[in-house]
């Protein structure tokens, strides 16, 4: 089994079609796991009213500029993706190299540290909604 992480450019089909052709032997069964396929997210322009709002909100929060970045995982939002225009990805908590080694993990956790700001912006992101 291999697990992809589409980049937005790229579909399941030609993903699918690319290894079949790389593998280029009929004998070898290609299929996507139902359970676990997804699309690519869709790109959410930066001007888009929902990237301005979630931009704002952690801004306030964190007092930091914001920049476009992709996040590799594959998080539950991903069911949402047929349902809304945007989905944006966001986790507020610090990582370090020591924390990514644990991502579902041994000893996977957020600091103490971190929870505070983290439910601040929460609460800043839903109280804002209209």
């Amino acid at each position: 089994m291999i697990n992809f992480r589409l980049h937005q450019r790229d579909t399941i089909r030609g993903v699918t079609d690319h290894v079949k052709e790389a593998i280029g032997d009929a004998k070898v069964d290609i299929a996507e796991r139902e359970e676990t396929v997804s699309e690519g997210s869709k790109i959410v322009p930066e001007n888009s009213p929902a990237y301005t709002y979630v931009g704002n909100a952690i801004r306030e929060t964190f007092g930091v500029p914001i920049a476009p970045e992709l996040m590799t995982g594959a998080t539950d939002s991903r069911h949402y993706l047929p349902l809304a225009d945007a989905v944006l990805r966001f986790r507020p908590f610090h990582a370090d190299p020591d924390d990514l080694i644990r991502v579902h993990g041994t000893n996977e956790r957020v600091a103490i540290d971190d929870l505070a700001s983290a439910v601040d912006f929460y609460t800043r992101l839903m109280t804002g909604l209209k």
